[in-house]
């Protein structure tokens, strides 16, 4: 991600470029409900799913851009 603070309610996108079909969510973009623990893992709502992931999976998105 870029640098800049992690706070709930920021819009991401998972960014992973080796997916696991089994832990990858089924829709890439999200919103973040926690901020980053002491390890760089978060949990972000991906839909319905609720999931831990890594800072460095996620990527930051505009709200202002047309493609969000």
């Amino acid at each position: 991600m870029k640098s800049r603070p992690i706070k709930p309610g920021t819009l991401v996108k998972y960014v992973y470029w080796q997916a696991d079909q089994l832990i990858a969510p089924k829709i890439p973009y999200g919103i973040t409900i926690t901020t980053p623990d002491h390890t760089g893992g978060l949990t972000v709502q991906f839909g319905l799913e609720n999931l831990y992931m890594w800072e460095g999976d996620l990527e930051f998105l505009d709200p202002s851009r047309e493609e969000v």
